[in-house]
């Protein structure tokens, strides 16, 4: 088997040529590859690689995490989706968001040429999340797209679970937002399922008398979308929304290359994030990946279980936007159980 990256390799992602310097990175990509060549179309994986080089790097990446937590890969067929489970047949299809260009009415997908550095005194609100979440939801809804041609000609059959894992590494100021600090909602959870401004509500009126909030609670206002540069209305609530049901869930993950030049994970997908669909119509079932965090909707309030280990380590529940349009609510609420692990 060829080394993945041999003498004639070449690429213009200055991060990458970076890392590839780095002997322990090199040498840990390359053990990636070796497990992950017997599953993919060679010829077509290093003709990406050198144009989508962090893509291709995410998607083998993420299948060496699936196989190291115990699932079984199928060999990649020509056209499909990235990559296949098999007993039972799930559907994964990888995707690396990048920086979106202002001048692109989808707000999504061009690379920025020189990576924005979010300057200290501009990090007390946090990450610019409006710009986050636009670059995230475009993702998502290409791989919807691309979902609905698979399933008119196949390979994917309407009956068989499909999942999104987006990789974030290359959006600018995604790696500035905790997504795992506790009792905190990371904003691709809030890029699904609509959460917008944290609020705590005072039950007196605005009368200019009223007493101090004294509620110990953070609540949430609904957000259903955002508006991206060009005017247009983008959507913050897909899994509110049956157009994403065949969606079944989204995996996330803001490993990349500089990441890994920092440390490079004992278990590939100890900080995965697992977002299930309540309204998929091939859900996974709970428990699922067990591994990192795993995020889920159940009679009526949004859960997360972090895992460690394979064992449940600690649980957190949150409260649903309190202003959710009254056509949502009903649905969320009669959601008691997923399917058996």
């Amino acid at each position: 088997m060829n080394t993945l990256f041999d003498s004639t390799f070449s690429t213009d992602d200055g991060e990458l040529e970076n890392v590839l310097a780095d002997r322990a990175v090199k040498d840990f990509l390359e053990e990636l590859w070796k497990k992950y060549s017997p599953y993919a179309v060679e010829k077509s994986f290093r003709g990406d690689l050198k144009a989508q080089p962090h893509a291709r790097i995410w998607e083998m990446y993420l299948a060496n995490a699936l196989i190291d937590c115990g699932f079984d890969l199928a060999r990649k067929q020509e056209k499909g989706p990235d990559i296949q489970l098999k007993n039972p047949t799930i559907w994964i299809e990888a995707v690396a968001s990048t920086d979106g260009s202002k001048s692109n009415d989808k707000g999504t997908q061009s690379l920025s040429a020189i990576p924005e550095i979010l300057l200290p005194e501009s990090m007390c609100g946090g990450p610019p999340e409006i710009e986050i979440i636009l670059r995230y939801t475009g993702s998502i809804k290409d791989k919807l797209t691309k979902l609905l041609k698979y399933l008119e000609k196949g390979p994917v059959d309407q009956n068989e679970p499909y999942i999104v894992a987006l990789n974030s590494h290359k959006v600018s100021h995604a790696q500035y937002d905790h997504q795992h600090t506790p009792n905190k909602i990371p904003t691709i959870v809030k890029a699904v399922f609509g959460y917008g401004d944290s609020v705590r509500r005072s039950p007196y009126p605005k009368n200019g008398f009223s007493p101090p909030i004294d509620s110990k609670s953070t609540e949430y206002k609904y957000r259903p979308y955002i508006t991206n540069h060009s005017g247009v209305e983008i959507s913050t609530g897909m899994f509110f929304s049956e157009d994403y049901s065949s969606i079944s869930a989204l995996i996330f993950s803001k490993e990349g290359f500089w990441s890994l030049q920092n440390r490079i994970p004992d278990l590939l997908s100890e900080n995965f994030i697992l977002i299930h669909n309540p309204l998929a119509k091939n859900p996974l079932p709970k428990k699922w990946l067990k591994s990192g965090h795993e995020f889920w909707i159940d009679q009526g309030g949004l859960y997360r279980s972090i895992w460690r280990n394979g064992n449940e380590y600690s649980l957190e529940k949150f409260p649903l936007p309190y202003d959710l349009p009254s056509e949502i609510k009903p649905k969320l609420h009669n959601i008691t159980e997923y399917p058996n692990s």
